[in-house]
């Protein structure tokens, strides 16, 4: 998997915060709404980041987003 800064943005604000909603992630991640949706979007579709709510350019803010316990160490990894 290919890990841009913006994707490696996304992923280190939830694993900073454990858990956080769409609209925070937005802005700690410094992303627009679209860009947002296309970097959680291709990390849920790999499996890394576990979602509730939708994710879209509307229901974006209120999705929550986190990585499993689990997977945490393995997640870290990718970082690297």
């Amino acid at each position: 998997m290919s890990m841009n800064i913006e994707k490696k943005r996304v992923l280190q604000v939830i694993l900073d915060k454990g858990m956080v909603r769409g609209g925070e992630l937005m802005l700690e991640a410094g992303l627009n709404p679209k860009d947002l949706v296309k970097e959680v979007q291709e990390l849920v579709d790999d499996n890394i980041v576990f979602k509730t709510g939708k994710i879209d350019e509307k229901n974006i803010f209120s999705a929550r987003f986190q990585v499993l316990p689990g997977d945490r160490a393995s997640v870290k990894n990718l970082l690297k």
